[in-house]
């Protein structure tokens, strides 16, 4: 961990080792941290940091860096903000997208007000404290998952468009089919031999059975697009 200040430890504790212990657990994480006084100058930062910071801005960082040292101008202005929205007590998370070496790369920032003597009775804050995650991966996965999302619908609302479609065109000649043979049936009582009536009725009854998966299957598409009456 660069610092240009010491880390104090609790009574008893050498202040050496707490300093060392903070500064093993900063480096052990692959996410960037960073502090910043009340004017925005770098006051220390890890490694992980300063790797970010160099495939950003091409430059080492120093402390005493200021945003205006590090970045664009405007990139600087919104660092700017967001240090002087913490420096007022809040604590929040915002996502940045930039352009790195040719390709977006989302962060997850964590701004978070560093309390000085006076901070918890109303007094000023005395610096920020900034945590950085690379979270374009996971952003590329939720993207992806929303569009599988999207076309798994949409495909969802085609085929139950085309059920509904088949069903009502399916409907009219088998109607016609069903009232024909029985037409003919009651019409052939005492013209066509037993075997051909059997025959007739067999017509009636499948197209009846026929009809009835027709008319379950344009319910369920009813139900799938929530058009179902009740």
């Amino acid at each position: 961990m660069t610092s240009r200040a010491g880390v104090g430890g609790d009574a008893g504790a050498s202040p050496d080792g707490s300093a060392s212990e903070l500064r093993a657990l900063l480096e052990s994480t692959d996410d960037a941290i960073w502090s910043v006084d009340r004017e925005g100058r770098a006051v220390q930062f890890n490694t992980a940091c300063q790797r970010l910071l160099e495939s950003v801005t091409g430059r080492r960082p120093q402390i005493g860096d200021t945003p205006e040292d590090l970045m664009s101008p405007a990139a600087a202005q919104w660092f700017r903000e967001c240090y002087e929205r913490a420096l007022r007590g809040a604590r929040f998370t915002v996502v940045r997208e930039e352009n790195v070496g040719g390709r977006p790369v989302v962060w997850e920032l964590c701004f978070n007000p560093v309390e000085g003597d006076s901070s918890a009775h109303g007094g000023d804050y005395q610096g920020v404290v900034v945590f950085t995650r690379d979270v374009t991966r996971q952003r590329m996965v939720e993207k992806a998952l929303l569009r599988a999302k999207n076309e798994a619908e949409a495909a969802n609302r085609a085929k139950s468009h085309f059920l509904a479609q088949m069903s009502h065109e399916l409907r009219t000649p088998l109607n016609s089919i069903i009232g024909f043979s029985r037409l003919l049936r009651k019409k052939g009582v005492e013209l066509l031999p037993e075997r051909e009536l059997g025959f007739l009725g067999r017509i009636e009854a499948n197209g009846h059975h026929l009809l009835q998966l027709i008319n379950e299957i344009l319910d369920l598409s009813k139900v799938e697009s929530g058009h179902l009456e009740p």
